[in-house]
């Protein structure tokens, strides 16, 4: 879509700009339209960039942050009797016998 516009603005002879002109460019230059026509070649591609990649790559991060935690919570009881966490947030040793 955007490569096809680039070769049709080459191939008509039409000036590109350089670097710092389109910067320029792209800093000044704000149309606001709601015009479906304006977007229609780009509502296929934007709705899944903003929909499946953001919430992969969020979940490609929570499942960074859980893999580091999940061998903790993997670890098999070492014996019949847990410790447990008394009111006070202190760990309370498994009585014996």
């Amino acid at each position: 879509m955007y490569f096809a516009r680039w070769q049709a603005d080459v191939t008509s002879g039409k000036e590109l700009f350089g670097v710092l002109a389109g910067l320029h460019d792209v800093s000044t230059r704000w149309a606001v339209t709601h015009d479906f026509s304006h977007w229609k070649d780009e509502i296929a591609w934007m709705s899944l960039y903003f929909s499946v990649a953001v919430w992969s790559s969020l979940g490609l991060c929570s499942v960074g942050l859980v893999t580091g935690r999940l061998p903790h919570y993997l670890k098999a009881p070492t014996s019949s009797n847990p410790p447990t966490v008394g009111l006070a947030g202190r760990i309370i040793a498994p009585r014996a016998g």
